[in-house]
């Protein structure tokens, strides 16, 4: 099949050791593509080349591309079943790309770049993961078919579809992806924490994704905790986490700052009742925490004579 080219841009290039003659197709001008296919991320995270965190790593252009995550003011999709704290059902639009796609390469016989038509499903299956070759990210990759590291983004919530509004099929089949990646994650990390705790250190230094999914499902694991600095109470002189308004003191007993939004951080935290808050603070904590009003009753209208 012909291309269909109405102009062409003659240059030369140091290409290949010497002057290749080089043309400059223009996309097939006199005919529209044939679809294109829509790049979508349903994860809150940002990747992001300049934090080494670059989608695809480069395979985006030169300098790879930057991928927003979920933003507030993108659409949704409701009733998917999503499990873990992030219960946003939002897309984030990343951007598309035609049918098909036109490359060039160098012919060495005659000295000139030639093109070359690349179906768009492939050449966006291997930007979103190399190790696929098929046509779908369902497809399950064998582990001795895997040659990257880090380069799957298919279980990190990046996925296509054929219109720039995702089905439900195809986004809820990202969210499962991306979902079953983080347990299994999970899954590995406790394992490790019981049996090898250097492998452990190893696993998280080098793959963030741990620490990801915990924050994901909520879970409160003792590797993905913030480490915090000390500080002095001012109150008992003892040491207390950092920016903590209230912490149980060597003694056995609580200790709050005395002021009012510590003994809101307390209510808040529940372990204490409002029964238990110092007077001066509980008369201006009442209309907050404190039971609701009984509300007057009016007696029946056959009592009243």
């Amino acid at each position: 099949m012909a291309h269909d080219v109405t102009k062409q841009h003659q240059a030369s290039t140091t290409a290949l050791g010497g002057n290749v003659n080089y043309e400059g197709l223009e996309w097939r001008a006199s005919r529209n593509p044939e679809y294109h296919v829509y790049l979508f991320n349903i994860s809150p995270r940002t990747y992001d080349p300049a934090l080494g965190t670059g989608f695809a790593q480069g395979r985006f252009g030169p300098r790879g591309m930057k991928v927003e995550g979920i933003q507030e003011d993108d659409p949704s999709l409701g009733g998917l079943s999503v499990e873990g704290n992030d219960k946003s059902r939002k897309y984030h639009y990343i951007t598309s790309f035609p049918q098909p796609m036109i490359f060039t390469k160098p012919n060495l016989e005659s000295n000139r770049f030639d093109t070359v038509e690349v179906d768009v499903r492939r050449y966006v299956i291997d930007l979103i993961n190399p190790d696929n070759l098929t046509l779908s990210l369902n497809t399950p990759i064998p582990p001795d078919q895997v040659y990257s590291v880090g380069n799957d983004y298919s279980r990190r919530g990046i996925f296509f579809d054929y219109t720039k509004v995702p089905s439900r099929e195809l986004m809820s089949a990202a969210v499962n992806r991306m979902e079953s990646y983080y347990r299994t994650l999970l899954d590995i990390a406790a394992n490790l924490e019981l049996s090898d705790k250097a492998k452990l250190s190893e696993q998280l230094s080098s793959n963030p994704d741990y620490a990801y999914a915990a924050s994901y499902f909520g879970k409160d694991v003792a590797w993905n905790r913030k480490q915090t600095r000390p500080q002095e109470c001012p109150v008992c002189g003892e040491q207390k986490p950092s920016g903590r308004k209230f912490h149980m003191a060597s003694f056995g007993a609580l200790c709050v700052e005395p002021s009012l939004e510590a003994w809101r951080s307390v209510l808040d935290s529940g372990i204490r009742s409002l029964e238990q808050v110092p007077f001066k603070f509980r008369e201006k904590l009442a209309p907050e925490y404190g039971p609701p009003p009984i509300p007057p009753v009016t007696p029946a209208a056959s009592a009243v004579k």
